[in-house]
């Protein structure tokens, strides 16, 4: 338990410690929080409840597929693999957007298992 008392050393007096002894947590003479009352710079949120949350856009326009054969990204509409020229036809897979051989069960790309379909 020694280590959980050094650890909440000086938490239990409601940071009514002076400048002389070390003040908070023994650092500068502001209080160890860049001066402004204590809490930072104006402004300065250090990122707590200021973001936005993430959502997937659900109107994103159609991936590039990744070419079976090469791995070279294309045109989700295209017929032929820019970088080595086969046919890009077929099913895509339904994570990473690979095109998928016709007897796979799984991506060769990102191992997702493939839907019948």
């Amino acid at each position: 338990m020694d280590w959980l008392k050094r650890l909440l050393r000086g938490h239990g007096d409601g940071h009514r410690a002076t400048y002389a002894d070390g003040g908070h947590h023994g650092r500068d003479r502001r209080g160890g929080h860049g001066g402004h009352d204590g809490h930072g710079a104006p402004g300065e949120h250090h990122g707590w409840g200021r973001a936005p949350a993430h959502r997937a856009d659900t109107h994103a326009p159609p991936r590039d597929v990744i070419c079976a054969t090469c791995g070279a990204p294309n045109a989700a509409g295209a017929r032929y693999c820019i970088r080595c020229g086969s046919v890009q036809r077929g099913r895509a897979c339904v994570r990473c957007q690979a095109m998928l051989p016709a007897d796979a069960r799984f991506c060769p790309a990102c191992g997702t298992r493939a839907h019948a379909g």
